[in-house]
């Protein structure tokens, strides 16, 4: 009986080993954009946060957020800056035409703007999602 077993298994063997398995065809796909894990959104949590022209805390102001105004980051400053005596990143925010700069402590950060318009309306209560920069000395 062994000597049947063992000739089985060599008769096994042999049928896979010689079936002329070949390699896989290669798959090429094409190439996809990497995936963004930094925040896009941000909403401001000051009550009055200055919009400015530039990086700098001396730079001209070109209007501001409100607590629970939702804006668009385009960019984040290269290197942290010391803003009101500690140091953090500048965020580029831009939202109808208007453009500017925000030091990241006045701002909470989200992947998505849905999850930054809830956040915004948690934070005010209210409703959220008009016109999220406002125009120095403009009514809103």
């Amino acid at each position: 009986m062994v000597i049947g077993g063992g000739l089985l298994l060599l008769a096994v063997a042999g049928t896979l080993g010689g079936c002329g398995v070949k390699a896989a065809p290669r798959v090429q796909l094409p190439a996809t954009p990497v995936i963004s894990v930094r925040p896009r959104w941000a909403v401001a949590i000051t009550a009055y946060t200055r919009v400015r022209a530039q990086p700098t805390e001396d730079s001209a102001i070109r209007g501001h957020l409100r607590a629970g105004d939702v804006a668009e980051i385009v960019s984040i400053g290269a290197t942290p800056a010391l803003v009101d005596g500690r140091r953090e990143y500048w965020h580029e925010l831009s939202s109808d035409g208007l453009h500017g700069w925000v030091p990241g402590s006045d701002l909470r950060f989200y992947e998505s703007r849905s999850r930054a318009l809830n956040a915004a309306r948690a934070l005010t209560g209210a409703v959220v999602g008009g016109n999220p920069l406002r125009n120095e000395g403009g009514e809103p």
